[in-house]
């Protein structure tokens, strides 16, 4: 009985050690993160300031260390007034519309900025994101997100992810974004201007979790290049929206 009751508790012991390292290995993972999603349009006079306020966050987050992914989502509802957006796409409309039923607002309109999936305003307001990004690099995540690229072709690209933490009512949204990218606008509100913008979404596949591995394949749009781009991979609870687990991979 005692050597039993001595194996056992070494197996026991064993398996406790074993707990506590995958959960420091784990923790060691989790860093506080912030996805700063601005809807915008190049149809839209009001835009081009929060294109620039997205452009600085770019570039904070590229020389610094912190987890800041911006994503800059086109949408098409203002096509009619003269000029297509020609990174615009109704997908990115929906998922305005979605956030406007999460976050019980009446309307949708440009420019938008939403951090984390919950803190919503106009994106043309910098004290608010600077505020609202401060506040978010103050929150652990919840899960951790390993990416990889898998293959790079002349049409897709395929990435596969793997995900530490609960998936639970959560979904994976994969964004492939492009920096630099520049309009010359000749109708509608804008016409005369020049825009630039960074990390506009091209392709964006948002997915139930089921497993907590698997294979993306994005769609590289002609004039794709790839040293100015990136695809941001974030975790997204299904019923409040809340934004839980971020990261990013550059060609």
């Amino acid at each position: 009985m005692r050597i039993n009751c001595i194996v056992r508790n070494c197996v026991l012991g064993s398996v406790f050690i074993g707990i506590l390292s995958i959960n420091s290995i784990y923790a060691e993972d989790l860093e506080p993160i912030a996805v700063v999603e601005l809807f915008t349009s190049e149809g839209c006079s009001s835009c081009p300031p929060a294109d620039a306020i997205l452009r600085q966050i770019t570039q904070d987050a590229r020389d610094s260390a912190k987890k800041i992914y911006p994503l800059s989502f086109h949408v098409d509802y203002w096509n009619y007034l003269g000029w297509k957006d020609p990174f615009s796409q109704a997908q990115y409309t929906q998922r305005q519309h979605e956030y406007s039923k999460i976050l019980h607002s009446t309307s949708v309109y440009t420019p938008q900025m939403i951090i984390n999936g919950k803190n919503a305003f106009g994106g043309y307001r910098q004290d608010l994101a600077t505020k609202g990004i401060q506040s978010a690099l103050t929150q652990t995540a919840s899960q951790h997100i390993e990416l990889n690229i898998k293959k790079n072709t002349t049409n897709s690209i395929s990435l596969i992810y793997a995900i530490k933490g609960s998936i639970d009512r959560k979904k994976l949204n994969c964004a492939l974004v492009q920096r630099g990218l520049t309009s010359k606008i000749i109708k509608g509100e804008n016409a005369g201007k020049i825009l630039t913008h960074d990390n506009v979404v091209l392709d964006f596949h948002s997915i139930r979790l089921q497993d907590f591995s698997g294979e993306v394949i994005f769609n590289k749009p002609s004039f794709w290049q790839a040293e100015e781009s990136s695809i941001i991979a974030y975790i997204q609870n299904e019923e409040n929206g809340e934004i839980t687990g971020a990261s990013k991979i550059d060609f």
